[in-house]
Order: structure tokens, then sequence, then C-alpha cells
């Protein structure tokens, strides 16, 4: 929980009534209610594929500004149409993913998933159809984050000044599911303009500091990489102390 914290505590500092915020892996609200609260004059996405969830986050419909999306999102390189195998269980309600792209399957193979089909939306596609360019985004889908990142053309055509903070959830897995190194990853995110930043604050330089940064990882803008570092530090003291 002190995790889902950390993402509020950041976020909070950054979001404006008039704001465009994106909940990816919406579950069944928890960002999305505080988006709601943040952002009353802006717009909240809530995009959440698990069937499950979605009569939770339709209680919150009577917001105007509260765009619920049904639909898996998956990189923008995904060939394989308009829908998508998803991996749900009702054991563990927060673990729903794409298969072949979902973390569990490597971590812990024996759990058990009922395998159920689902609209899927490509990550660039989502972005276009917002009402403008989010301030931040929350993605948190169990493996395909990174994919999500690497593979998307929306963000190497904005301007650096536009481009949206970021919370991810990190895996181990995530660069492996993306077909990609650490080295390949710190390219793009080099040419897009952004830091990647632990829970701390602190810049991410290698895959073994990557690999020990906890479960979450940020994305902050060049131009404003110093104000996110001072905020994390604060926040992370805050919620762990």
């Amino acid at each position: 929980m002190e995790e889902e914290l950390l993402i509020e505590a950041f976020y909070s500092k950054l979001c404006k009534p008039e704001s465009t915020v994106i909940d990816i892996g919406a579950n069944t609200g928890f960002h999305t209610k505080r988006f709601l609260e943040l952002c009353p004059k802006g717009n909240v996405y809530a995009i959440e594929a698990n069937p499950r969830h979605i009569d939770s986050l339709k209680k919150l419909a009577s917001n105007p500004g509260l765009h619920v999306i049904e639909q898996a999102v998956v990189p923008s390189n995904y060939t394989q149409g308009e829908s998508a195998r998803f991996k749900i269980s009702a054991a563990y309600h927060g673990r729903g993913g794409i298969a072949g792209m979902h973390i569990w399957e490597a971590i812990d193979p024996s759990i058990v998933f009922e395998e159920i089909s689902v609209k899927s939306i490509t990550f660039d596609r989502l972005l276009e159809i917002c009402d403008k360019c989010p301030l931040f985004i929350k993605m948190d889908i169990e493996g395909p984050e990174y994919a999500l990142i690497y593979y998307s053309s929306f963000l190497k055509d904005i301007a650096m000044d536009r481009l949206p903070y970021m919370a991810l959830e990190n895996s181990v897995h995530g660069l492996a599911i993306a077909g990609i190194s650490f080295e390949q990853l710190c390219e793009c995110l080099h040419g897009l303009g952004y830091s990647l930043l632990d829970r701390k604050g602190s810049a991410i330089t290698s895959e073994s500091q990557r690999r020990q940064s906890g479960q979450t990882v940020f994305l902050a803008p060049y131009q404003s990489s110093h104000e996110s570092q001072e905020i994390l530090r604060s926040n992370y003291c805050e919620v762990y102390s």
C-alpha cells in the first residue's frame, strides 16, 4: 500500500484542476478516485480490461470528466488485432494481464488464471483519443509497461515540454517482455527527453539499479527532473517514515 501512496503523493503535487490524466490498469479505482478529486475540471481516463472491476469504476461515472475504457492497453507494435487474450483470477484481483506479456507467467507459473478475450487499444491510440496531452499517466498492467513506452510513436512526435509525467510498474521481467535491453530503454528515454527515477528520486543508470528500485519507477521530462527528484525524496521520507 505504501507504493500506491507514494505514487499518489507524487501526482498530487503535479495535478491541476483542469489536468488530463490517465489511469492504465485502474483496477477498482484507487487512483481514479483521487484523480477526480484533484482534477474536477479536467478529464480522467480510467482503463481496465478485467470485467470484474468495471462496476466499481462505473459507480464513479456521475462525474462528467470521467471516461471509463473497458479495454486492455497494448504496445503500439501489437499485431493480434483488436482483441487480446487476458488472464484474470478471483483470488488475485490485481494480477490481471495480457497472455504472453504477463509477468506472473514468469514469476509463478503455478497460479491458475482464467483466460478471456477482451478488446484492446494501443497505447498510441489511447493518447490520440484524449482531449489533450495528459499531464500524468499511471500504468500498472502486470508486464507491458516498458513496451508501451518503447514502441510508442506518439511520444516521439510531441514536443518535449508536453511530455507527461509517468509512474510505471517496474517488474524485473518488464524489459524481457518488451524484447529490449536496459541500454535500448535508456536510448529511447534519452531520445524522448525523459529521466528515469527510482522511488527516492535518484536517477537510474544501470540494469542492476533498476532491478533494485522497487515496484515503481517514475519518468520525468528533462526540464522538470530536478523538481521531480525533490518531490520524490520528500514523499519517500514521509510515506516510509
